[in-house]
């Protein structure tokens, strides 16, 4: 299949479609660099309850602390057997997936009304691959 790689298109999605979005991208460039801390917390929250109003609060969270260094070691380990000898640079895609993330994350700060200017967020995105880095602006 041929692709015509100078087409351009418009994306519109919400800000809670943005903020998966971003989130995927950043978790598929972190694993390629064998970086599974996200993931493995991701995977170990599901269901459960970290608050302090929880009265086995201090049990639960050490549980939780537990199981997810366990699962980010499994993930790490696969990593290392998947790119053994491998210390190669970032893929082009890898590189692009940063530039959208970088774009999705300083929009989403600019938008939120906490704004922290010592946020890594609040940095302009700084394009890494060939690619000319996406716009986004909020749809009024």
């Amino acid at each position: 299949m041929e692709h015509d790689f100078d087409k351009k298109y418009t994306l519109t999605v919400t800000e809670k479609q943005a903020v998966l979005i971003k989130d995927a991208l950043e978790e598929y460039f972190r694993i390629r660099m064998n970086q599974w801390g996200g993931l493995a917390e991701s995977l170990v929250m599901k269901n459960i309850d970290l608050s302090t109003d929880n009265s086995n609060h201090e049990k639960i969270f050490e549980r939780y602390i537990a199981e997810r260094d366990s699962v980010r070691n499994v993930l790490e380990c696969a990593g290392r057997i998947l790119w053994e000898n491998q210390r190669n640079p970032k893929s082009e895609e890898q590189l692009i997936a940063e530039d959208i993330w970088q774009v999705i994350r300083h929009q989403l700060w600019k938008e939120s009304e906490n704004k922290n200017d010592w946020c890594v967020d609040s940095r302009e995105p700084l394009r890494m691959s060939d690619e000319p880095l996406p716009e986004m602006k909020k749809v009024e």
